[in-house]
């Protein structure tokens, strides 16, 4: 798969949208392969529940929800992460389905970003025909995503059926259980995301 997705990078510059998109459940080495073809295509990394989150937390949570705010975001770690066009590596992306942002579609978001620059961008689906289909943390967050006219890489399934919904659990547990200080359901999901530490917006500690 590695090398198949250096080809495929090199092979979408000319392309109108140069997006790839990824495709497996969690636990199939998304990650791992995308830290792995980064210094090769000299790209850059965006873990992007991470890196959104961190500047969600600064901004009023009366802007999240028609998706303006969350895209002028995203825009902005455009510009700062690849200034010269470089590859985007685009992962972790679970917060953009929250019904609090407006479950903003990942492709769509990302086909604009590719317009300038090859996005390789990992999807924690699963494959339904000529669909991907998310659902991972709440029922209100599912998603069918349309493939159609895309580069689609698939990852291999690594871990059992089993194990899937064992993460699965995992990660609902993590974003979902109570928070301290009464959080709106978003901004729990954010306090709770690995090595987030700052302060959500409006709160003393």
């Amino acid at each position: 798969m590695h090398g198949r997705l250096v080809e495929s990078v090199r092979t979408v510059a000319s392309d109108r949208h140069k997006l790839i998109i990824l495709l497996g459940d969690f636990g199939t080495g998304k990650t791992a392969l995308l830290k792995q073809v980064a210094p090769e295509l000299n790209a850059t990394y965006l873990n992007l529940n991470l890196r959104l989150a961190e500047r969600l937390l600064t901004i009023p949570s009366s802007q999240y929800g028609d998706g303006v705010a969350v895209n002028r975001l995203i825009d902005e770690l455009r510009d700062e992460l690849s200034p010269d066009g470089r590859t985007l590596l685009i992962d972790n992306v679970e917060l953009l389905f929250s019904p609090e942002l407006g479950k903003i579609n990942p492709v769509d978001t990302f086909k604009r970003v590719s317009r300038q620059r090859p996005v390789v961008l990992a999807l924690p689906t699963r494959r339904q025909g000529a669909y991907a289909e998310y659902s991972a943390i709440e029922r209100d967050d599912a998603m069918l995503i349309s493939l159609e006219e895309l580069t689609v890489l698939q990852m291999k399934q690594a871990v059992t059926g089993i194990a899937i919904g064992k993460i699965r659990a995992a990660k609902r547990r993590e974003l979902l259980k109570p928070s301290r200080a009464n959080l709106a359901t978003l901004k729990r999901r954010l306090w709770l995301i690995p090595e987030l530490t700052l302060q959500p917006y409006g709160l003393s500690q």
